[in-house]
């Protein structure tokens, strides 16, 4: 790998993004319908977090109550907690980014050092694209 290689050559900048106050229920349906493990937190154009498939399952009571039987109805209760919660109160606030300049060994010293599968990529707080292992190792395969 050319590890001098810059982040701007490889990133995906054709960005899913969703608000601090968007509920879940949209962080699900673009989770669900655009194939994404993550969904940077925007303000405008500046990124202010990031929430993860991990984080968003992290809330789902289907998996917890599974073993009640079908007494619960798992789905219903995970549409309440979609529907009440924000992204902005489980979204990692402030996450580690990466500028558009920085090089592959930077995200991937941040990939293996962190265990991070996703880092946006900012200039001056604004959102420019995201970077995942996905990435590099397509990168590594062309």
């Amino acid at each position: 790998m050319k590890s001098n290689t810059v982040i701007s050559e490889i990133m995906s900048t054709k960005l899913v993004t969703v608000g601090p106050k968007d509920t879940l229920k949209t962080v699900k349906e673009k989770l669900e319908s655009h194939r994404l493990h993550h969904l940077p937190v925007v303000d405008g154009n500046n990124l202010v977090g990031i929430i993860s498939m991990t984080d968003f399952l992290r809330l789902s009571m289907g998996a917890t109550l599974y073993e009640a039987g079908e007494a619960f109805d798992n789905e219903g209760i995970n549409n309440v907690i979609y529907d009440s919660l924000e992204v902005g109160e489980i979204m990692t606030k402030n996450p580690a980014s990466v500028a558009p300049t920085d090089t592959l060994r930077k995200a991937a010293d941040l990939f293996e050092l962190n265990m991070f599968h996703a880092i946006p990529v900012t200039e001056n707080g604004e959102l420019k694209g995201i970077i995942t292992t996905y990435d590099l190792i397509r990168f590594l395969l062309d």
